[in-house]
């Protein structure tokens, strides 16, 4: 393993092809889960069968909360893998390993070291935040992928000087402003102004290109929102305000109401057990030029972009996650300043962790009766654990090598355990295909099929046809309709509260039709039971037929 990583170009593709491999398995097991990857996923679904590309929609509704590069790249999945979970999350896990190369590229120039690059490579394909954001389908993932992509092409630009790589930069930032608007700016251009990898004699003077560059950007990332407002006018004010200034000033237009120390108390927990190395605070009496640029990352990359987030009202974790590049790139300058000593306590630090999460585990499968897992499911904690004290007694190599073969063993286990965990509790963790494959084994799948009080393209995603939701109170289903052009918005969406819609809903149940309701139906609606004389029970769902 020491030698191996004395040649860290073909240690990487190895590690690539682990991971790979490894993300491979189950992918693709267990159904879409709501609310944001089930979203997506039925928008990109209803993108693909449609064949409009310019226009998103959820339900039957035109949907425009985000650009869409997100929907494009999971529609393509589906054309190559079928509209599956696995044609969803599949680009997710491409993206992944581009990141882990990105990662690697930024470091290696970074670091000035090859193998220094591929330690903050291994570092950050393991981090809780990267492997959740890898396994579930959002904009953040694909956002990150151009982030990184934009900053690895500026730090070759910085370094040699030729003109393609400051328009690569260009157009990577258009395209995640594409993906999910003017956030992609936020971490690069603090990054480009605050960070100086290279000693000042490699600066570029202003060129021309510089303007080119940023027109290259505007086409790019304002294409598909010129394309809307060249068709109506109102576009203009529903993106720059309501989806720019509103979702950064107040929470309440999206309901995501965290209070401001949010990401301070969670972004740490999500570089575990990396973030350990924080304990040692590695001093050096002289300041180095790299030492400075470590610091300057720490500022601009990790830390203003913390507090900017932190002041937004609009808080999801995942928001946060083009910080943990820059993490891993700074954990690996201090993983590697750690005397022998301190490197073998910082790795009985890790162990612990690593241990205490397999034996919770292990204590968690025998105690809650109500998870399910295979036999295989249960022994991945086991020899996890077996496999990391095998590595600790048995392969003599350095501390520092062992402890990125211990990240591998991690990231590892995070997959597949995971995977297991969501194949067999798909209801539990709030997938609903296994409601999905009980209506249609039930020869149901043809009929009218009704949502109560729930805004749920999962089950739309896996009956692969529109339902209709029944609106009584719930605010989520408060559907921006104003770019609707004609009325077929409502034979998706009824109002219990409007009498023309209850009278179109009396004159669909003369029909034979099925019932979704999640918990109880208020009293106000009990109505709704009385229309059909059968029901079946999934978890906390229960379907009522005919």
């Amino acid at each position: 393993m020491d030698r191996l990583l004395s040649k860290p170009r073909y240690a990487l593709i190895l590690i690539l092809l682990f991971l790979f491999t490894i993300s491979l398995v189950n992918l693709g097991s267990w159904g879409v889960i709501e609310t944001s990857e089930a979203r997506y996923a039925e928008i990109s679904r209803e993108m693909e069968e449609s064949g409009d590309w310019l226009h998103p929609s959820l339900l039957g509704i035109g949907h425009y909360h985000k650009p869409p590069v997100t929907y494009w790249i999971t529609a393509v999945g589906y054309k190559i893998f079928g509209v599956n979970a696995f044609g969803a999350r599949f680009f997710l896990m491409v993206s992944y390993l581009l990141q882990v190369v990105l990662v690697f590229v930024i470091a290696r120039k970074i670091l000035a070291n090859n193998t220094d690059g591929l330690v903050a490579a291994v570092i950050y394909s393991s981090l809780p935040i990267v492997l959740a954001s890898a396994r579930g389908l959002t904009t953040d993932n694909y956002l990150n992928t151009f982030i990184l992509a934009s900053i690895a092409s500026w730090v070759q630009w910085k370094s040699s000087g030729r003109i393609f790589w400051l328009y690569l930069i260009a157009g990577c930032l258009g395209l995640g402003f594409l993906t999910k608007g003017p956030v992609v700016l936020i971490v690069p251009v603090l990054v480009m102004l605050g960070v100086k990898p290279f000693p000042s004699g490699n600066r570029i003077s202003f060129t021309p290109h510089y303007i080119l560059s940023v027109l290259i950007f505007l086409a790019i990332g304002l294409s598909w929102f010129f394309a809307l407002v060249v068709e109506d006018k109102q576009y203009i004010d529903y993106f720059l305000f309501r989806h720019t200034l509103e979702r950064y000033a107040s929470a309440g237009v999206f309901q995501r109401v965290e209070p401001w120390w949010y990401y301070l108390a969670f972004a740490p927990l999500l570089a575990l057990p990396w973030i350990f190395i924080l304990l040692f605070r590695i001093r050096k009496a002289n300041e180095s030029a790299l030492r400075k640029t470590i610091k300057q990352i720490l500022i601009f990359w990790v830390g203003i972009p913390l507090v900017f987030f932190s002041i937004s009202s609009s808080k999801l974790v995942l928001y946060v996650l083009p910080l943990y590049p820059g993490i891993a790139i700074v954990c690996t300058y201090w993983f590697k300043a750690l005397a022998e000593e301190q490197a073998q306590i910082f790795e009985k630090l890790w162990l612990t962790y690593a241990g205490l999460i397999a034996v919770g585990l292990v204590v968690f499968f025998n105690v809650y009766k109500g998870v399910s897992l295979p036999l295989w499911g249960s022994i991945i904690p086991v020899l996890f654990l077996a496999l990391l004290i095998l590595v600790r007694q048995r392969i003599r190599i350095s501390a520092y090598t062992r402890l990125l073969l211990y990240s591998l063993l991690f990231t590892g286990f995070l997959l597949l355990i995971s995977s297991a965990l969501f194949r067999y509790n798909e209801l539990m963790v709030n997938s609903t295909r296994p409601v999905a494959e009980w209506i249609d084994m039930n020869g149901m799948k043809e009929r009218h099929i009704l949502v109560y009080n729930r805004l749920l393209p999962s089950l739309s995603f896996h009956l692969q046809k529109q339902i209709i939701s029944l609106q009584d109170g719930n605010r989520n289903l408060n559907r921006e309709v104003q770019f609707e052009r004609d009325s077929t918005l409502r034979s998706g969406l009824f109002q219990l509260s409007s009498e023309p819609d209850k009278a179109r809903l009396l004159a669909l149940l003369q029909k034979p039709a099925v019932l979704i309701v999640k918990g109880k139906i208020n009293p106000s609606a009990e109505w709704l039971e009385d229309y059909f004389s059968k029901s079946n029970t999934l978890g906390e769902w229960v379907i009522f037929y005919n």
